[in-house]
């Protein structure tokens, strides 16, 4: 089930079936109380079970990095090569436990680099056992690789907080990593449950929102009058 038709669906509740060209209840509104709702058990379900589903799992695909400036890793010995994403990374849901990134590491999507606290990962660089290995840490959503001044592409996997943010990346083959006929990453089980969070929270408050009894693309919206 994709995000629209989720969307579609509560707006047809909440009108009785009956969904204007005009409606005043954006799509975008619903949507983005659609990701909020689906963090917030997503998040619960994880800090209560320990595991994170498949079904919510994301992959970005082939991202891109580039060398940076010395000025970004003043903080890190000198002469160390860093390599940082081009874009920025979308938040992953945070829980009491970490973050939600499952996946940091090369394309092939098997040989995984650490990802670790930007404090650990600089502190590091200061052992004599650990100095030369392969890290990574995230700072203002750039990804950054210490160790490996070679690399050029690298896969990340997550549940994020907007799964919508997964279309600003593509796989190795041109193809977008999310777009508005993919899958929402939601377990099945999830989906009545914001539904009838959204209807009895803020959809229920929108719902008196006036509404386009006319459907004919002008402005002539009037209230709904409920009991």
């Amino acid at each position: 089930m994709t995000l629209s038709e989720i969307t579609y669906n509560l707006l047809n509740i909440i009108r009785g079936g009956e969904i204007s060209d005009d409606e005043a209840i954006s799509d975008r509104q619903v949507e983005f109380i659609v990701n909020y709702y689906r963090a917030l058990l997503i998040k619960k379900e994880i800090e209560t079970k320990n595991s994170i589903s498949h079904d919510w799992i994301q992959d970005l695909g082939c991202i891109e990095l580039t060398e940076v400036d010395k000025a970004e890793c003043c903080d890190l010995t000198w002469g160390c090569k860093v390599k940082r994403s081009i874009d920025k990374i979308p938040n992953a849901i945070a829980t009491s436990s970490g973050n939600t990134y499952t996946f940091v590491g090369l394309i092939d999507k098997v040989t995984s680099i650490a990802l670790l606290e930007k404090t650990q990962a600089v502190r590091r660089q200061y052992s004599k056992y650990t100095s030369t290995l392969r890290v990574a840490y995230i700072h203002n959503n750039y990804l950054y690789i210490l160790n490996d001044g070679e690399i050029d592409f690298v896969n990340i996997q997550g549940v994020f907080e907007d799964p919508r943010e997964a279309g600003r990346f593509s796989d190795c083959d041109g193809s977008k990593c999310y777009t508005s006929n993919s899958d929402y990453p939601i377990s099945s089980s999830m989906v009545s449950l914001i539904n009838n969070m959204v209807i009895k929270g803020e959809l229920k408050v929108m719902g008196y929102a006036p509404t386009d009894q006319y459907n004919d693309a002008t402005n002539n919206i009037t209230p709904i009058v409920k009991p």
